[in-house]
């Protein structure tokens, strides 16, 4: 899943949108959209995935009733909300079907400034917005799948990791959708059988989840898979 704003269609989401759609990046250098391009792209992509629309409303709406009412949790499948409005200035929490919550620290309506590509500020709109770093960043519907997706793959990678170095497993670093093992040439075949095992087994609270995983041997770490 990816997320973005209805009025940043930049070069670096246009390069994403392209990965997603399995252009290699070695043409990086080559390729610029207009926003009209980018606009195109992602609209055909959204047309495409129904259910990730459908989702992301599913999310809003809920966030919005948890909002106007706090202290009472709305629910869309395994994703739950609950507004705490005397926590870190009013803050949004969204738990993920592991039982982990995301904190959407001084959630409020606010007045915010509509821009030409010029930077010159023509109107102002209403968007719903929270504190991250020193400033507020929108938040929409787009970005709560974006957080409900990643973060759930995210805690299925960290307690699977835990389960490897349990059992044995000589897991020498991690990216954020990767795990890099060690181990002698002869043994990698069945090593990599074992870690796709491990990878795919999942947990109780993600049953149902479809869980997938690409096991490929190297002599040293690369991008690229094997041949």
């Amino acid at each position: 899943m990816f997320s973005l704003s209805d009025c940043a269609l930049n070069f670096r989401f246009s390069l994403r949108v392209l990965c997603l759609l399995g252009v290699s990046g070695v043409i990086i250098r080559l390729i610029h959209f207009t926003d009209a391009e980018a606009r195109t792209i992602v609209a055909n992509w959204r047309a495409a995935n129904p259910w990730a629309m459908q989702f992301g409303d599913e999310l809003w709406a809920a966030m919005l009733e948890a909002k106007d009412n706090p202290g009472e949790v709305t629910t869309v499948g395994r994703i739950n909300f609950v507004f705490i409005s005397g926590l870190l200035g009013g803050s949004m929490l969204m738990q993920l079907p592991s039982g982990r919550f995301l904190t959407y620290r001084r959630l409020h309506w606010d007045m915010v400034p509509v821009k030409d590509d010029d930077d010159n500020v023509i109107g102002h709109q209403r968007e719903m917005t929270y504190a991250r770093g020193f400033g507020r960043v929108k938040l929409w519907k787009g970005e709560l799948v974006n957080n409900a997706t990643q973060g759930t793959a995210a805690d299925i990678l960290r307690g699977t990791l835990v389960r490897l170095e349990a059992d044995g497993f000589k897991i020498r670093l991690h990216t954020h959708d990767e795990v890099l093992g060690e181990v002698n040439e002869q043994n990698a075949e069945a090593y990599s059988e074992a870690l796709a095992a491990v990878m795919q087994q999942g947990f109780d609270w993600s049953e149902g989840l479809p869980i997938v995983s690409e096991e490929t041997t190297s002599p040293y770490y690369t991008k690229w898979e094997a041949k």
